[in-house]
């Protein structure tokens, strides 16, 4: 069951503030002159202004610290200084950008935002203007040009991609977010690597991954097998069957094409997932697509386990590649994938057995988690187990 939204758009505004804070914290050296050099004016204007930004980052910086944002940032000799700096140059956007953050932001919010607007008109490349702008679009609750402004943050610089994409992501507690996201995906940004990567691993992007997906009409052939496999893998371990239902139905056939047992390795929703440890080894054979366990005498322990939805499922089977060895036996055992973990079925293969099956029961539950467990006697030979295939009806 889903858990529920932790968060409206207007609460992605603190982050992207704090984003704007880590990326001038990240960027705070900006090199001046340390001595006294003969200038023209106007290189004269140049190093004033880099001196001005300079202290702007690091005045940003410690209010960012000090969870000071929300007031004015810059001191008056600060400001005075962008202001002086502005004046020499009217079309320097980052003058704009710190008197406006430094202090109009606070005292004038509506001509703050005005002003942060016009000064992209002179460059959409300034990292802090855009997720400043991105925060006060995100408190109007106006999804399509916050994500247009994180996109333009993230498209100049990869140190503010590097805070953005998480706020990029989280945005999904929104599905408002849905349709502009995916059409900013669809034109395949240089940050949609990054995206991805954090959206298979972020708690909000796993709990509306399937929402987002059918909403957007885009596929997981958008990233490579191993974010598919982290993506199916993390779904797994927080209990998100419904959403590992809907990219097993998006993959219809791709069992049939994995073999015998298609893993979550491999990419398969359902997949298996197969363990070993300093005891036994488990793999599933290439050339064959058995389940095959190595045993020393004395292993035993869960191999390989897998999801499935009980839906139309009324039994289990397990065929063996060969006979169970003399000093060996495997258990195939269902439980309901719930907190209760309720036993539903088990089979049980002793030595010599090439074959079992058991029925389900009709059970409140939608999803099972069907576990392969074995035992070797201790202190006799190895074991060998290959296990052929493993169906449900």
């Amino acid at each position: 069951m889903k858990f529920a939204k932790l968060a409206v758009l207007a609460g992605i505004a603190v982050p992207v503030a704090a984003a704007s804070a880590y990326h001038a914290a990240s960027e705070v050296r900006v090199d001046v002159p340390q001595a006294p050099v003969l200038v023209s004016s106007g290189l004269g204007s140049t190093v004033a202004a880099a001196s001005v930004e300079r202290d702007f980052r690091q005045a940003l910086a410690e209010a960012a610290a000090d969870g000071g944002l929300a007031g004015n940032i810059i001191t008056d000799g600060l400001y005075s200084r962008a202001e002086q700096a502005f004046l020499a140059d009217p079309l320097d956007m980052a003058m704009i950008r710190i008197m406006t953050i430094g202090r109009i932001a606070s005292e004038v919010p509506g001509r703050a935002i005005a002003l942060l607007e016009a000064a992209t008109l002179i460059s959409k490349r300034d990292p802090l203007t855009n997720l400043w702008l991105a925060q006060n679009f995100a408190q109007a609750g106006d999804v399509d040009r916050m994500l247009a402004s994180l996109d333009l943050a993230m498209r100049a610089s990869p140190r503010a991609r590097e805070a953005a994409i998480p706020i990029l992501v989280n945005t999904l507690n929104d599905s408002r977010s849905f349709a502009p996201l995916g059409e900013l995906l669809e034109r395949e940004p240089e940050w949609e690597e990054e995206f991805w990567t954090n959206f298979v691993n972020n708690p909000v992007g796993l709990e509306n991954s399937s929402e987002f997906f059918a909403a957007t009409s885009m596929t997981t052939a958008r990233f490579d097998q191993t974010l598919r496999s982290q993506l199916y893998a993390n779904l797994r371990e927080r209990n998100l069957f419904r959403d590992l239902a809907f990219f097993a139905d998006a993959n219809t056939g791709d069992d049939d094409k994995e073999g015998a047992f298609p893993a979550v390795q491999d990419g398969a929703p359902f997949g298996w997932m197969v363990y070993s440890d300093g005891s036994f080894s488990t793999r599933i054979r290439p050339d064959t697509g058995e389940l095959e366990i190595d045993a020393e005498a004395g292993a035993a322990g869960l191999i390989a386990e897998r999801i499935i939805a009980l839906d139309g499922i009324t039994e289990f089977s397990v065929r063996m590649a060969q006979k169970i060895p003399e000093t060996a036996t495997l258990e195939v055992s269902a439980i309901c994938a719930d907190e209760e973990e309720s036993p539903i079925a088990t089979a049980r293969l002793d030595p010599n057995a090439d074959a079992a099956a058991a029925s389900f029961p009709r059970q409140n539950c939608d999803f099972a988690n069907v576990r392969l467990t074995m035992s070797v006697v201790p202190g006799r030979q190895n074991a060998l187990l290959r296990i052929s295939k493993v169906n449900f009806y």
